[in-house]
């Protein structure tokens, strides 16, 4: 079985990352940089919701135990752990070495509290888009390439 017949390319985040690649090379034009199929996007993308969602859901017992009044709070939980894998398949896409850490190091450089204020509307937008549902996506593409956009002026163009 080569690397084109995995059966994980079915899965969205591997679709979704190639999706993002492409967008990536047009913003960010790099004739050297190719989609690494070798890449298990899949387990990456599985890793940074699964820990934001595992973590809400802790919370959320908690706070419903503790103190319903909270449970609002559990969007900016979710947001407060995602933000720290926010550029995970930028960085993947860029070839980075440790990608996991190098998204935790650019999440500490460009601070926690910018990060989640700048991407709570951005995923606000992509989540309301779903409603549309003559092209549900749309919001969700648009929201991508926004990531994609602040990735090169946050991290390629400044640090």
């Amino acid at each position: 079985m080569n690397n084109n017949d995995r059966l994980s390319d079915v899965y969205a985040f591997d679709f979704g990352s190639k999706w993002m690649f492409d967008r990536m090379n047009e913003i960010i034009p790099n004739p050297s940089r190719y989609y690494d199929r070798n890449i298990n996007y899949f387990g990456y993308g599985i890793f940074k919701y699964g820990l934001s969602i595992a973590i809400t859901i802790l919370f959320l017992i908690y706070f419903y135990y503790n103190n319903v009044i909270l449970l609002p709070l559990i969007v900016i939980v979710f947001y407060t752990i995602e933000v720290h894998f926010l550029f995970l398949f930028p960085i993947l896409f860029d070839g980075k070495r440790n990608p996991l850490i190098t998204s935790l190091r650019y999440t500490y450089q460009l601070g926690i509290i910018h990060l989640i204020t700048n991407v709570i509307p951005i995923a606000i937008f992509m989540i309301l888009g779903l409603f549309h549902f003559k092209n549900p996506f749309r919001n969700w593409l648009i929201g991508c390439v926004a990531i994609l956009i602040w990735y090169k002026d946050e991290i390629r163009d400044r640090l």
